[in-house]
């Protein structure tokens, strides 16, 4: 099984939470291998034919909006895409609060969380794997990145 590639990426706020603006910058532009990437809407459209079932075990909070869950959704297919390229199926199992104690990261990540911290389990595949969805404190933005447990 290939390890996904450990990838931050931050994309900063354009407006603030109240007026439900989203957190994500252009919904096109991704962080790949190093490289922010702006991708065709050909591409993401193939990238999320890959997603099954409806979505409704993603938990969010009021400041990520639908387009910052797509943009997160959009992310992860694209890494997948790269790290699983036999994979044709992807599935969010559930969505849940970050516990620190429980879902320690192996690399040794270690960000503060801010107003929301969740952690996406997705079935790629036989494989699961954990991503991580985190408002850092102070910070205007959200990073997503795979959680080793």
């Amino acid at each position: 099984m290939k390890k996904c590639i450990f990838t931050l990426l931050v994309i900063s706020l354009f407006g603030c939470a109240a007026n439900k603006e989203s957190l994500s910058s252009d919904a096109h532009v991704f962080n790949l291998n190093g490289k922010n990437m702006s991708v065709s809407e050909g591409l993401l459209s193939e990238v999320r034919e890959k997603w099954k079932g409806n979505g409704s075990r993603i938990v969010t909070s009021s400041l990520l909006n639908e387009a910052d869950v797509q943009w997160s959704l959009d992310y992860i297919a694209l890494m997948e895409a790269i790290n699983s390229k036999e994979c044709n199926s992807l599935q969010v199992l559930q969505t849940r609060k970050y516990d620190p104690i429980k879902d320690i990261d192996s690399t040794g990540a270690n960000i503060e969380p801010g107003l929301f911290d969740y952690v996406w389990v997705v079935q790629v595949c036989d494989a699961q794997r954990n991503y991580r969805l985190v408002n850092q404190k102070g910070d205007k933005s959200f990073t997503l990145y795979p959680l080793n447990l």
